[in-house]
């Protein structure tokens, strides 16, 4: 599946992903997909973006079924990594990928003859 997010969703996303690989390692896969509150994200991510920007940033994850939240009032309070979050992006790699060479091999064919 194809989302279309903002650079900073995108980028907050791979920032959310990363630390849930690494928490897996030591953790089960639940506990791993925990990412906590805004607070908690906004100390992972070292940025001085406002609490209020990595709650519009969690939104749009969320809107997009990559990010879960228990909310109130629009505000997130606790979030974790959605199933199909970790899903694509443990795929993503590889699609990007069959997209670069699928483009190659379309703009410039001779390349297939030095591959074969």
């Amino acid at each position: 599946m194809e989302y279309k997010l903002s650079k900073e969703a995108d980028a907050l996303l791979c920032l959310l992903y990363a630390n849930y690989k690494q928490r897996n390692k030591t953790m089960p896969r639940e506990d791993a997909r925990l990412c906590g509150g805004l607070d908690d994200i906004q100390e992972l991510a070292g940025s001085e973006l406002p609490a209020d920007d990595i709650g519009d940033l969690c939104r749009e994850l969320r809107q997009n079924d990559l990010l879960e939240a228990a909310s109130g009032d629009d505000d997130i309070y606790f979030c974790w990594l959605s199933l199909e979050a970790i899903s694509y992006m443990s795929n993503r790699a590889k699609t990007e990928i069959k997209k670069v060479v699928a483009a190659v091999f379309v703009h410039f064919p001779p390349v297939l003859s030095l591959i074969v």
